[in-house]
């Protein structure tokens, strides 16, 4: 499978680089390098002290171009995975785009350790790229159709197990998951004075019937974001707000983002609040970044909130045209659990080598 993708890859490098006239082609590539020393120090038992040297996940090589409305965009990452697929083209009052690209209300902060974590499950709003059909208006108003999101969620008991199967298994058609809309989404995005901003609410559902439990649930999900990036002088500031119900069934696979829990037969929301506030200050030429972000997750089921709260500091330090340094703490305090239990902290401290061609 790999050399097939690897072939693929290669394929498409060459189809682009055979005809430049075609098209305004511009070919990218980044690698990036961890060096960090990580302590995960459980409530109760010694601390885990590792040294994480290794090629990040999201090193990438790519290419955008032009044709003349549309424009295109490929980027693969180490694997050889496929990251972004994607084209544009300008339609009336806006621009409709199709492919697999981050979703609009990802929005995530300069956090850099464990390969560009960004506050992932810490108040980013963050489920990866996915497949979608976007089109933004000109005014700034978009409308977005995601590939939605579908897994089991209410608890099963096994059949009875096959004679010689070494454990019990489901017979395929046990739970029988049904979507009958894409993840949809509306939001709009400005920019005032140096400062941008957005904002806006996706929706996701699936129903869920359990052949076994006779278990048969519609699971929704909501999310509302907000995000604004201002630029104020000396200091810039960027934040990220977001409230939402089941957002573990939404694509959220961070904790503490979970999703609904069923009890006897009967489907409990799980609310999340997540976010986060980063200031960026200058040093000369080099920028000095810290943050600060946290998400909570409640359930009727639940104790107590599942909480959990991240932060950083970092300093990208320029060696030359394309090649920088990020030296950076960063802190994973994972809190409380939502039966009250304590749980571990989790500290980096290292740097980050990265360099653009």
């Amino acid at each position: 499978m790999k050399k097939i993708a690897l072939s693929l890859l290669v394929l498409t490098l060459a189809l682009f680089l055979a005809a430049p006239a075609m098209a305004d082609f511009n070919p990218y590539g980044s690698a990036r390098m961890m060096t960090f020393y990580v302590t995960d120090s459980p409530a109760v038992g010694d601390d885990d002290k590792d040294t994480v040297w290794d090629l990040q996940g999201n090193s990438r090589i790519g290419a955008k171009f032009t044709t003349g409305d549309v424009a295109g965009h490929f980027e693969y990452g180490t694997g050889v995975n496929l990251r972004q697929l994607y084209g544009t083209v300008k339609l009336g009052g806006g621009t409709l785009l199709i492919g697999q690209t981050y979703t609009p209300y990802a929005y995530g902060s300069d956090q850099v350790a464990n390969e560009d974590w960004g506050f992932d499950g810490f108040g980013d709003t963050y489920e990866g790229r996915k497949p979608q059909i976007v089109f933004t208006m000109d005014s700034g108003l978009y409308f977005g159709a995601i590939k939605p999101e579908a897994a089991e969620v209410s608890a099963t008991s096994a059949p009875t197990p096959v004679v010689g199967a070494p454990t019990p298994y489901f017979k395929p058609d046990t739970i029988d998951l049904d979507t009958t809309l894409p993840k949809l989404c509306v939001g709009y995005d400005t920019k005032l004075d140096g400062t941008s901003l957005g904002g806006g609410i996706a929706y996701n559902s699936f129903n869920e019937e359990n052949l076994t439990t006779g278990f048969d649930e519609s699971i929704d999900s909501m999310l509302l974001y907000f995000h604004v990036n201002a630029d104020l002088g000396e200091v810039s500031l960027k934040a990220n707000f977001g409230y939402g119900t089941n957002l573990g069934n939404f694509g959220f696979t961070d904790e503490p983002s979970p999703g609904a829990v069923v009890v006897a037969g009967k489907v409990e929301d799980t609310t999340t609040m997540l976010g986060y506030v980063q200031a960026t200050f200058k040093a000369g030429d080099t920028p000095i970044k810290l943050g600060v972000g946290y998400a909570s997750s409640d359930n009727d089921t639940y104790k107590d909130p599942d909480a959990q709260m991240s932060y950083f500091v970092n300093a990208t330090i320029s060696l030359a045209d394309n090649f920088f340094i990020v030296p950076e703490l960063s802190m994973f305090d994972y809190m409380d659990d939502e039966t009250g239990a304590e749980e571990n902290d989790v500290m980096w401290v290292g740097v980050k080598w990265q360099m653009n061609f």
